[in-house]
């Protein structure tokens, strides 16, 4: 019969949850799991941790929380929650009932992270969007007033023209010029 040394085996448990990660990189993807599926996994290694946890040197509920990433630490810490101390859970079941406290709380902040993500991914497409149409808007606009700005452009040289014949004409004799109306800024004679 083969026997197990226990300080061993919860050693090597605690490798393996130290290894859980929320992300992480597998075959060069980024795999990200939700809080629900992380605590499945934590949850599967309970059966192999004795009942009393006061030798192991770290608690479920720490493991969990380091395997977060630091944006949803943060949003569970802004949300109010606080680590327990390891001193009060000595027990496998006071682990996995503390444990499951934070998993709530890092599924409503994983979705409210989410949604917000959501939020700020449809502002940047919108202002991509209208910064496009701008853009666009803008060189229909030129194409479509580029002959109006040159006939403008014409008529303000042909009124100068006019100015510069009633300036040079004969002394004495005045010749009407009228001034039709002004587009932007400049003069149609």
């Amino acid at each position: 019969m083969k026997t197990y040394n226990t300080q061993r085996m919860i050693h090597d448990i605690y490798l393996a949850l130290s290894g859980l990660k929320l992300n992480f990189v597998h075959n060069k993807r980024i795999i990200s799991l939700t809080p629900d599926t992380l605590y499945q996994r934590f949850i599967e290694f309970s059966p192999l941790i004795p009942p009393n946890t006061t030798s192991w040197s770290s608690s479920l509920v720490t493991l969990f929380y380091n395997a977060l990433s630091v944006e949803l630490q943060e949003a569970i810490r802004l949300d109010g929650y606080t680590l327990p101390n390891n001193s009060t859970l000595a027990t496998l079941f006071s682990q996995t009932s503390t444990l499951k406290v934070l998993q709530e709380k890092a599924v409503v902040a994983h979705k409210l992270l989410c949604e917000e993500k959501q939020r700020i991914l449809s502002i940047q497409i919108l202002f991509r969007l209208a910064q496009s149409e701008s853009t666009t808007c803008i060189l229909r606009l030129n194409q479509l007033f580029a002959p109006i700005i040159l006939l403008i452009h014409n008529l303000d040289h042909h009124a100068l023209l006019l100015k510069e014949r009633t300036a040079s004409s004969t002394p004495g004799i005045q010749l009407p010029i009228m001034l039709v109306g002004s587009v932007m800024g400049l003069a149609v004679v």
